[in-house]
């Protein structure tokens, strides 16, 4: 993780480690395959610069983030994707779609932020 966006963070959003937060200066695979807890939400930052990086669009990225979640917990993945690299955003929803039951997106221009859950939700 960018110690500049945890500055930034503290600064402007008073969030800071606590009981109940633990900022981790990492990526989240690498941090997932090192520990064995569950967590009620795991939220990934995706991108450097406009590309997701390739060894974060996997099914074994996205099983690992589905494992270490309690089954009432909540998956979110900020993406920055540009639209004409359709491949790329096919394989992201393939990837998310395989490893979780439910999963919803909501974008606005490039910047796309995907919601998914171990378990059946429905927003209805």
């Amino acid at each position: 993780m960018d110690d500049r966006i945890i500055e930034i963070a503290v600064k402007y959003f008073n969030i800071g480690e606590n009981l109940n937060l633990s900022i981790q200066r990492t990526g989240v695979k690498e941090y997932l395959r090192l520990v064995e807890k569950s967590y009620d939400v795991i939220i990934a930052d995706a991108f450097i610069g406009d590309r997701i990086p390739k060894d974060i669009n996997t099914k074994e990225f996205f099983n690992l983030c589905e494992n270490h979640l309690r089954s009432d917990g909540v998956f979110i993945l900020n993406s920055i994707v540009d639209e004409n690299d359709k491949k790329e955003v096919k394989d992201l929803k393939r990837n998310i779609k395989t490893a979780f039951k439910t999963h919803y997106s909501a974008s606005y221009d490039e910047n796309t932020i995907y919601f998914a859950f171990p378990r059946k939700v429905s927003l209805g």
